[in-house]
């Protein structure tokens, strides 16, 4: 097992899943959960490249189950990735909670970051105005909190808002996570996916800042 001592830019509390993805077992076969929750991916076609690992677009993916089924009333996931394709048929997905029809995702359709929660059975979805760069590190952060509307933030700014808010739980949160695609394997991610973080608590803008500002030296942004 590879483990590294590394420096975590952010308050851990409420971190349902850490996959940093410097962290893999013998022969790459699984990326561990430094959350402490033990919930590990396991690594399916997806390559080591420099700061993360490479998605073919077609049917790489990291599949985490869960040890214990989730329901939420706030989230927030925050990722690093870049994408290599100009192909907008399918969305991508970066991260997707849940393995059957019904979904929680973050991804892109199109150029723009998307986040789609299914909040109390019902999908809510919000779209950032702000393109993704081809070939180019990004930050990637999304948060919701019942009462409150989703927010999706780029690179360290605000870059979305679905205005509207929503109340109630993400309680289809039961069959695991998936990285790199999607539970019904549709929306293959092609691009370099860095650490991935999951948390049961909503980040205020000055914690994404941070976070941002302390992580984006090792992409050189």
């Amino acid at each position: 097992m590879r483990l590294t001592r590394r420096f975590r830019p952010v308050n851990m509390n409420g971190c349902v899943l850490y996959l940093p993805f410097y962290a893999y077992g013998a022969n790459a076969q699984k990326i561990w959960d430094m959350s402490g929750q033990g919930d590990h991916g396991t690594i399916t076609g997806a390559v080591l490249a420099p700061y993360g690992w490479s998605f073919d677009g077609i049917d790489d993916e990291v599949l985490c189950s869960l040890t214990d089924s989730l329901s939420l009333s706030s989230i927030t996931f925050l990722s690093w990735f870049k994408r290599t394709s100009a192909d907008f048929t399918n969305p991508f997905k970066i991260f997707v909670g849940n393995i059957d029809s019904v979904e929680t995702y973050f991804g892109m359709v199109g150029a723009p970051p998307y986040l789609s929660l299914n909040i109390s059975g019902t999908q809510r979805t919000v779209s950032a105005s702000i393109n993704t760069t081809l070939n180019k590190w990004h930050c990637g952060v999304a948060t919701w909190s019942s009462g409150n509307s989703l927010k999706l933030y780029l690179d360290g700014s605000l870059a979305g808002d679905s205005t509207t808010t929503y109340e109630g739980s993400l309680s289809n949160l039961t069959k695991g996570f998936v990285v790199g695609t999607s539970g019904d394997r549709g929306g293959p991610f092609l691009g370099v996916i860095s650490e991935l973080l999951v948390f049961s608590r909503s980040f205020s803008l000055s914690e994404i800042k941070s976070y941002y500002e302390l992580t984006r030296y090792r992409y050189g942004t």
